[in-house]
């Protein structure tokens, strides 16, 4: 019974570790993805309407973005299609 308990509690232990340290991973790699974004350079809006993912209306695309610039006080130019409102334009 001691030998299954002291499994369980070293079990336990390292499966904490291991939750711990992909959550610790998630973490940085969104901290380095903010990083990463904040290093792109401004784009046009024919730039911006180049990376839309198919099927995407360009005029909506465009006035949302927009919209975000204005909301959120980031210059339109820093405003990638692939952009997260929390993530990388700091709108919390």
């Amino acid at each position: 019974m001691e030998d299954f308990i002291t499994f369980a509690a070293i079990f336990g232990a390292s499966m904490a570790v291991s939750l711990a340290a992909v959550s610790l991973g998630r973490r940085l790699r969104r901290d380095d993805r903010a990083i990463a974004y904040w290093e792109r350079p401004p784009i046009t809006d024919e730039q911006f309407v180049r990376l839309l993912s198919p099927g995407v209306d360009p005029v909506i695309a465009l006035k949302v973005r927009e919209i975000i610039s204005d909301v959120s006080g980031v210059d339109k130019g820093n405003i990638y299609p692939d952009a997260r409102l929390i993530g990388d334009l700091g709108m919390d």
